[in-house]
């Protein structure tokens, strides 16, 4: 009977750190993307057509280099277009295969980049057309539903921006 108890205690301190390991690591979202309306032209009351690409990248300094940040080979894309005939606002469940593409390749950031018009210098340069967002679970303040949702945005003149709050220093 004794043994029987010290391997159930066993086998639940083994359970609770394989567990516990797993926070703060890499977390599946729901992405929600959404085209706000401050991008409709007043004059012709159309929507730019905008491509969003959104990718996996291991560093942060990868989240800087919006050059190559739709064509690099280092993870698989998830690329949406938005505009008069396409959706204002798309989204990339938790449940998408493409989370199991990213965890294999051991991302710890998301880039999303978005070809949006007009802006001061070069695409390379432009702040607003880019967005890093940590993966690390910890990385997140808690949402008072419990839902795991990073709700992007593309706001005029902010450009691409998360409504959800975040602490980067907790990346690494």
């Amino acid at each position: 009977m004794r043994e029987l108890v010290r391997t159930h205690r066993i086998f639940i301190l083994l359970l609770l750190s394989t567990v516990l390991a797993g926070c703060g690591g890499m977390g599946r979202y729901d992405v929600r993307i959404t085209l706000a309306e401050s991008y409709r032209d007043a004059g012709n009351n159309l929507m730019p057509s905008v491509d969003v690409c959104v990718r996996g990248v291991r560093t942060l300094q990868e989240c800087e280099d919006l050059s190559t940040a739709c064509t690099a080979d280092y993870t698989q894309p998830k690329v949406f277009r938005f505009g008069q005939t396409y959706p204002t606002e798309q989204l990339i469940p938790r449940t998408d295969d493409i989370w199991d593409s990213w965890q294999q390749a051991e991302v710890k950031y998301l880039l999303i980049t978005a070809n949006l018009p007009a802006g001061d210098g070069t695409y390379e340069k432009d702040v607003r057309r880019k967005l890093g967002l940590p993966l690390r679970t910890k990385c997140w303040k808690s949402y008072p539903d419990g839902k795991w949702v990073l709700p992007v945005r593309m706001e005029k003149p902010a450009g691409l921006v998360c409504r959800r709050p975040y602490d980067m220093s907790k990346a690494e």
